[in-house]
């Protein structure tokens, strides 16, 4: 009886610990993965203080491109990294002349997690985020409004201790919330 006792409260404890010891790895990915999908919808987050319609110049389009390298690598790697700073360079190029709005601030308001397999130093996640426009209103309220579901499929590498986006492709899902 002594030894079922004991095997009982090893099984309790290892039970407890392992609750109090949940692998971050899901979470971390999720929220690499939000910060990665939210980039490529927020232009308005590499404008530079200070800015305003019309023509920039070269110092705030310089500025606008630093601010979006160092974003991205923060959360992005590899093809991921650089095919999205691609076209977003390019977004910001297209609006050096001022007559061209791309410049946009969006984001995610939903990001459901359908399959996560995590081997190693390696996360492959499918699932669908709910995209939202962010708009002011009166100069100083900022709503944000649901938009568009969007599949995503992404591969994540852990590089140094952290969860980056190294493949990633959004494809729409269906219009409105």
């Amino acid at each position: 009886m002594k030894g079922l006792s004991l095997v009982l409260v090893c099984a309790v404890a290892s039970l407890v610990l392992g609750a109090s010891n949940a692998d971050p790895a899901p979470e971390q990915i999720k929220a690499s993965l939000q910060s990665a999908i939210e980039d490529t919808l927020d232009g308005a987050a590499f404008e530079t203080a200070g800015w305003t319609a019309g023509a920039l110049d070269d110092a705030s389009v310089v500025a606008m491109h630093t601010t979006l390298d160092a974003r991205l690598r923060s959360h992005m790697t590899g093809a991921a990294l650089q095919s999205w700073s691609a076209t977003l360079d390019a977004a910001i190029e297209r609006e050096r002349d001022g007559q061209h709005v791309v410049v946009t601030s969006g984001g995610v308001t939903q990001l459901e997690i359908g399959r996560l397999d995590v081997s190693g130093d390696r996360a492959i996640v499918s699932g669908r985020s709910l995209d939202s426009i962010r708009s002011t209103t009166l100069g100083s309220t900022v709503v944000s409004t649901p938009t568009a579901w969007d599949r995503v499929s992404a591969t994540l590498l852990r590089v140094d201790g952290s969860w980056l986006v190294s493949e990633l492709s959004l494809q729409p899902e269906q219009s409105g919330p």
